[in-house]
C-alpha cells in the first residue's frame, strides 16, 4: 500500500476550486477534467503516480508479465493486480466524492437562488439538481460502471498497454553493486572504488529511492557497529584454522558485489554434520531475494548426451540470473559438470 495516496486527499485535485476556502467550485473546469472513460483514468492514475507504477509484460519467473509498483524498498511485483486493483478502486471513491461535492455545491447555489427566482428553496433544489444529472450524466454513469470488475479490467488492460509505463524486466536491477537492505541502501562499487583510491574503508548507507529500478532486498538492515559473535563462533567450530575462515569470509564477501570478478565456484567438502548446510542457510537468510537454491542437475551434463552450449536459451538460469548467490545442492558421484556452462557463469561472460 505505499504507493497508494489517501483518496481523501485525491478527490479534492479532482476538482477545480475558484475558492476552495469558501467551497467555491468551477463546474465547467471540473466537469472537463473528471472523466468519461478508461483512458482517463488510466491517464490520471499515470499522473498521480510519476515513476510509482510500470508495466512490465516480461516481469516474473514466467514471463507473463505484470505490473510493478514501488512499495517504499523496492520495485515489486503487483501479484494479481492487487495494488493496481487497490489504486483504481481508491480512484474510484475520489470520483465518487468529487461528484459528490460538486452536488452539494449546486444544492447550496440553488438554495442561494431560490428566493430571486421566485422559488421555494425546495424546488430551486429541484431544478438545479434535474439539470446538474443531464450535464453530468456521462460522468455519474461511468462512476457507476467503474465500480465493476469488468470496467476495472479495461483500466488496467489500458495501463498495461500505454507506452510511457512500459518497461523491460531488463530495465531493473542494472546496477549488480546495489545491496538493498531493509533500512537503506549499500553502493559496493562505490566502496570499493574508495578503498582502491585512498585506502579508505568506508559504506554509505543511502536511502531508498524508486529511481533505483531494483526488485530484490536483503532480509535485514544494515548495522555498521554489530558483532556477529554467534556466526563468528559457528565459523571456529567449522573452520579450526583461522586462515580458513579469513579465506571463506572473503569468498562470502565477494558474492555480495554481484559480479563474478574472482571467476569461481566454490565447492564446500566435509564430512557431515559439520556446518556445510548451516553456512548455506545462514546466507540465504542475510541475503534473502540475492539467494537462489538451485537443483545441481541444472550444471551437469545430461544423462546420455553431450554439454549444452552456454549461450543456449536455458529457462532454468533465467530464474537465477539477478541472484548474487546461487546453491546448488551435492550432485551423485557419476554425474559431470558442465564445464563450459559453469565457466561462462563464473567468468565474465554476458
Amino acid at each position: 500500500r505505499a504507493v497508494s495516496p489517501t483518496s481523501r486527499g485525491w478527490w479534492r485535485r479532482l476538482v477545480v476550486w475558484e475558492d476552495e476556502d469558501s467551497g467555491i467550485i468551477d463546474e465547467q473546469a471540473t466537469l472537463e477534467r473528471l472523466p468519461r472513460h478508461d483512458a482517463s483514468v488510466g491517464d490520471e492514475i499515470i499522473r498521480e503516480y510519476p515513476g510509482r507504477l510500470y508495466s512490465v509484460p516480461d516481469a516474473g519467473r514466467s514471463g507473463s508479465g505484470n505490473f510493478r509498483v514501488w512499495e517504499g524498498r523496492l520495485w515489486a511485483e503487483d501479484l494479481g493486480g492487487g495494488t493496481l486493483g487497490v489504486l483504481i478502486a481508491e480512484y474510484w471513491e475520489a470520483m465518487g466524492k468529487a461528484l459528490e461535492a460538486v452536488a452539494d455545491w449546486v444544492r447550496e447555489r440553488a438554495r442561494a437562488e431560490a428566493a430571486a427566482m421566485g422559488m421555494s428553496p425546495e424546488e430551486a433544489v429541484a431544478a438545479y439538481m434535474g439539470e446538474f444529472r443531464k450535464r453530468w450524466r456521462k460522468h455519474l454513469d461511468y462512476h457507476e460502471s467503474l465500480g465493476n470488475t469488468a470496467r476495472r479490467r479495461a483500466v488496467k488492460d489500458y495501463l498495461s498497454q500505454h507506452r510511457p509505463v512500459i518497461l523491460s524486466d531488463d530495465d531493473f536491477d542494472t546496477v549488480p553493486e546495489f545491496l538493498v537492505l531493509r533500512n537503506g541502501v549499500l553502493d559496493l562499487g562505490v566502496t570499493e572504488r574508495v578503498f582502491v583510491e585512498t585506502g579508505v574503508w568506508g559504506v554509505e548507507l543511502m536511502p531508498h529511492d524508486p529511481v533505483r529500478k531494483v526488485t530484490m532486498c536483503a532480509a535485514l538492515d544494515y548495522a555498521p557497529g554489530a558483532v556477529p559473535v554467534e556466526f563468528l563462533r559457528y565459523l571456529e567450530r567449522a573452520l579450526p584454522k583461522e586462515e580458513d575462515r579469513h579465506y571463506l569470509q572473503k569468498v562470502l564477501g565477494s558474492t555480495l558485489t554481484g559480479r563474478p570478478r574472482d571467476r569461481m565456484l566454490v565447492n564446500l567438502i566435509g564430512p557431515p554434520a559439520t556446518g556445510k548446510s548451516v553456512l548455506l542457510e545462514i546466507m540465504d537468510a542475510v541475503l534473502g531475494d540475492y539467494c537462489e537454491f538451485v537443483m545441481a542437475n541444472v550444471f551437469l551434463v545430461p544423462r546420455g548426451g553431450s554439454a549444452r552450449d552456454a549461450n543456449a536459451a536455458m529457462p532454468s538460469l533465467h530464474a537465477m540470473r539477478k541472484a548474487k548467490l546461487v546453491v546448488a545442492s551435492e550432485p551423485d558421484s557419476k554425474s559431470e559438470w558442465n564445464s563450459g556452462l559453469l565457466k561462462a557463469i563464473s567468468g565474465r561472460d554476458a
